[in-house]
């Protein structure tokens, strides 16, 4: 783990509704706060994520932007679905980079 960051949306009883997480890689890993990885996305910049910043769009759309140790800056937008049926309720996340 090089760097962790929380998506700014309200996962209900004062959790987020995910936690993303940047490696020496230079990929994220989208977390839920019980530890489920939701989503893992390769960054396209082969150098260590040294920074992580969130900040909201619009209501369950989020840019994160990611700095590296080479000096490349990324922006990535990702946006937060839930499904909820009858069984379960389904969390879904996308990133366009």
């Amino acid at each position: 783990v090089a760097s962790v960051a929380v998506l700014p949306h309200d996962g209900g009883q004062g959790l987020a509704k995910c936690v993303v997480i940047g490696d020496m890689l230079g990929k994220l890993y989208f977390f839920r706060p019980q530890g489920d990885l939701v989503l893992e996305h390769y960054t396209e910049i082969p150098s260590p994520v040294t920074a992580l910043s969130v900040y909201t769009i619009r209501r369950n759309e989020s840019m994160v932007i990611t700095g590296h140790e080479d000096g490349s800056v990324a922006f990535h937008k990702v946006g937060e679905h839930t499904h909820m049926d009858a069984s379960d309720d389904m969390y879904m996340l996308s990133v366009d980079t």
